[in-house]
């Protein structure tokens, strides 16, 4: 049986042995560290405007870790370096998927729509070239920003990505044809339009056989016309003109009066139910609407969207019937909103009614030419121009760097452990 000084020199031995096998290994590592092989290098998207004016490494292959997406110039360069048979490849799985686009209003006051398409739960905030404008909460995908007046190009930001839209298209002008009896809802919803700018036409019945009318309210042609506004049952007559002129394209606010009858059955949202009495007498400034009478819509089309509820019913929703739009109406009397409002109604009720107008209206646009491509969904334009990200890079990386110079001081640092160990040990037995 070994005695425990055999055992000591035979621990002493091995410690030896480990110490030479790691020093070995150590310098093998060195060795093939520098061995010539293709250059791999890695950037940031900071950093890539860096690499385009390295022209002696434009031979490299590319491993780019991007924490947003490229602009149109740095994503066309990496595009033409792997045509010409280099190696690209990136990894971004932080960059959050945005896109934005600017549609004009009809509205004759001016603004745009503008789209945002962002990752659920993320707060996409709006700018444009003069400095921010609003934020929101996306919810469905996305957020709509109403912009009174775009400085420049929109900007949409959400984390570190953004993207940017011009508005491309200009709205021209049409005409807004009224229907209704006359009374102060039909007298003040035609002020409210013309007061925003809208050339109304509008047709009153007086009798039977004898009507006012204002301007030419017989033509309704989406090449003159961009909606029809129909506010009670003297609208009927007209029914089927107006359901011609929707298909066509054209835009529909029915009031409750006229959604309520069978011959806008085909273009309505839903029925219009009982009538709901307002629950406050006073039109306040904070809710100016919850003081008018509603008839709700009922049993709404299985496309409709809902666009404004009131105490648990729908007030106002609108659907497509074919390419044309439909918003109907359930407050009764939103003349009372502009006469006996707070200050400022009468400019609220002009803009909720050229609101509803412009939603629903024909938008015949002229389209301007540009020969500037803008980053509108940034990446998504990269992942068409550079292929999808590649998710094995990270790890690929992970190698790249096991190759280099961290192992070989980790195996001498294991060598020197072993040299002094198997040194104490000789020392604690008197050797020197």
């Amino acid at each position: 049986m070994p005695s425990r000084a055999d055992l000591r020199r035979r621990a002493e031995g091995g410690l030896r042995a480990t110490a030479y096998a790691a020093l070995a290994l150590a310098f093998l590592l060195a060795f093939r560290a520098r061995a010539p092989r293709p250059r791999l290098r890695t950037v940031s998207p900071s950093s890539l405007a860096a690499l385009l004016a390295d022209v002696a490494h434009s031979a490299d292959s590319v491993a780019l870790s991007a924490d947003s997406a490229l602009d149109p110039v740095h994503r066309d360069w990496l595009a033409a370096h792997r045509a010409a048979g280099r190696s690209v490849r990136w990894a971004g799985a932080a960059i959050p998927a945005t896109a934005i686009a600017v549609e004009p209003l009809g509205d004759p006051g001016g603004g745009d729509r503008v789209l945002v398409a962002a990752p659920p739960a993320s707060n996409p905030r709006l700018a444009d070239s003069a400095g921010a404008l609003d934020s929101a909460r996306s919810a469905s995908g996305g957020a709509s920003f109403l912009a009174p007046g775009l400085v420049g190009a929109a900007r949409a930001i959400v984390a570190r990505q953004s993207a940017h839209a011009l508005r491309l298209d200009s709205v021209l002008p049409r005409r807004v044809v009224v229907f209704g009896r006359p009374g102060w809802e039909a007298k003040f919803v035609v002020a409210a339009l013309e007061e925003r700018g809208w050339t109304v036409d509008a047709r009153f019945p007086l009798a039977p056989d004898t009507a006012t009318v204002q301007g030419s309210p017989a033509r309704l042609d989406t090449a003159q016309v961009a909606a029809v506004v129909a506010l009670d049952a003297s609208a009927e007559r007209e029914a089927a003109r107006i359901a011609e002129f929707v298909r066509q394209g054209g835009g529909l606010v029915l009031g409750p009066g006229a959604s309520a009858g069978a011959r806008f059955a085909a273009l309505r949202v839903g029925p219009a139910g009982a009538r709901v009495a307002p629950t406050v007498l006073e039109v306040r400034a904070g809710d100016p609407r919850r003081a008018l009478p509603v008839l709700p819509v009922e049993r709404p089309t299985p496309d409709a969207i809902a666009l404004e509820r009131r105490d648990g019913v729908v007030a106002v929703a609108a659907r497509r019937v074919g390419p044309g739009r439909v918003i109907e109406v359930g407050y009764e009397d939103t003349w009372r909103w502009r006469m006996t409002g707070p200050e400022g109604a009468v400019e609220a009720h002009r803009r909720w009614w050229s609101g509803l107008v412009a939603s629903a209206a024909y938008r015949a646009t002229l389209s301007r030419a540009t020969t500037v491509e803008v980053p509108d969904a940034p990446l998504a334009r990269m992942v068409a121009t550079l292929g999808p990200p590649d998710t094995s890079l990270r790890a690929a990386r992970a190698g790249a760097d096991a190759g280099g110079d961290g192992p070989a001081w980790w195996l001498c640092a294991l060598a020197l452990a072993a040299l002094v160990t198997e040194w104490g040990s000789r020392r604690l037995r008197g050797l020197a």
